[in-house]
């Protein structure tokens, strides 16, 4: 009497599958536990309580602290960003921006600040603490610079004595927006060197956000993995049964021939 493996075909098969489901588990297996292999912070173990981030209190500007800092901002975008009478934007930065600079390399406009063809900008406060204010800054380029209207975030700090406090550009940054949707034409700053005209920022164009991958998203190579061995174990199970069906076809039909089986009656 044959058995399951008895047929040679059938122990190549299950020995296949067998390995595969191995290496399925595996591999399963290694991107579970297999630890994080990127290089980690060194740990500081300081006696005493645990150090947390507190956000700075957001503090109210007043109308003239508020007007010092926007005609900053517009004049160093005027100047620095635009590239146009850069030095005029010296006084304007931190020393913080301006550190291992000289007054002679910030003329020539070799500066630490991002360039770009403005025509026209528009404004949004994005923070205001007692010691620092941020600003969302989205730039329109001129006619015919190939640019497309982009988002940039200022700060400004507040430095002086307390009496006699003025706002300098201690930031520049650009956040990556660059959106076409905001290419629509705007009004002409006038004069030929393109005044700068700071408006309020509608939040509503330019959105903000981060992206995370979903950690479900991790998980799914994980489990297409987990899925091949049951793939391999039902392609064998369905293999031997078409096995056992093709044996026991050839049996009966071995058997009839060897008269072992009476014929059908309805024969002649």
């Amino acid at each position: 009497m044959s058995t399951f493996l008895s047929s040679p075909r059938r122990r190549r098969r299950l020995a296949w599958a067998g390995s595969l489901g191995l290496v399925g588990a595996g591999l399963v297996t290694v991107g579970v536990l297999w630890p994080n292999t990127a290089d980690r912070a060194p740990e500081v173990k300081e006696p005493g309580k645990a150090q947390v981030y507190h956000e700075p209190e957001h503090v109210k500007l007043t109308n003239k602290a508020r007007a010092e800092a926007l005609a900053t901002a517009a004049n160093f975008v005027k100047t620095a960003v635009a590239r146009q009478h850069v030095e005029r934007s010296w006084p304007l930065a931190s020393a913080a921006l301006k550190e291992g600079y000289t007054l002679d390399q910030w003329k020539r406009g070799s500066i630490p600040v991002v360039p770009y063809p403005v025509a026209t900008a528009k404004w949004k406060f994005d923070y205001v603490y007692a010691n620092a204010l941020g600003l969302q800054v989205l730039v329109y380029p001129r006619d015919g610079s190939g640019e497309r209207p982009n988002l940039f975030f200022m700060e400004l700090k507040p430095v002086g004595d307390p009496h006699h406090r003025h706002w300098v550009v201690d930031s520049w940054t650009p956040s990556g927006v660059a959106n076409p949707a905001l290419a629509a034409p705007v009004p002409s700053s006038g004069g030929g060197n393109n005044a700068l005209g700071v408006q309020p920022l509608n939040s509503g164009v330019v959105g903000q956000g981060e992206s995370r991958l979903g950690a479900i998203w991790l998980l799914l190579p994980i489990g297409l993995l987990a899925i091949v061995p049951l793939v391999l174990v039902l392609l064998a199970v369905r293999s031997w049964r078409r096995s056992r069906r093709a044996e026991r076809a050839y049996r009966e039909h071995a058997e009839r021939r060897a008269g072992l089986t009476p014929p059908d009656s309805s024969v002649p």
